[in-house]
């Protein structure tokens, strides 16, 4: 009786952690796509409800900057952005990459956004990646 016991309790245990990990990509797919859907579609707003403070403080600003030199024919020409989100990996308990790919009337891309869990809840941490500047001798 205790082996069965025992086989038991593994398996609940294997079955428990596969059902969190499960719910936990399916919550990063999630944020993953409202993210990417509100950046493709020029709604910088919407986008910061799914990131996080860094991101809202570095990131986002720059986008909102540089939709300023795009002309409104050429944001709508681009709209509406289709998104799909094709892969999510789990690279700790607080950290998640998602694979996109975008679709628009006029271009296709693809790409990777990082998440990181914050007191529990899952953000986009997109942060702009700059290219150290070189010294001139």
């Amino acid at each position: 009786m205790p082996r069965k016991l025992y086989v038991f309790a593994i398996t609940a245990l294997f079955i428990t952690a596969c059902s969190c990990q499960t719910s936990e990509k399916k919550q990063v797919k999630q944020v993953a796509y409202e993210y990417e859907l509100a950046l493709g579609n020029y709604n910088i707003d919407r986008a910061a409800l799914f990131a996080t403070a860094e991101t809202r403080a570095k990131t986002l600003p720059v986008a909102r900057h540089l939709m300023k030199s795009v002309s409104r024919e050429n944001i709508e020409a681009n709209m509406p952005a289709e998104i799909r989100i094709s892969k999510v990996k789990l690279t700790s308990d607080t950290t998640a990459t998602a694979y996109w790919s975008k679709k628009t009337p006029i271009k296709q891309c693809s790409g990777t956004v990082e998440l990181r869990k914050r007191n529990g809840v899952w953000k986009a941490h997109d942060m702009i990646k700059t290219v150290p500047s070189r010294k001139k001798e």
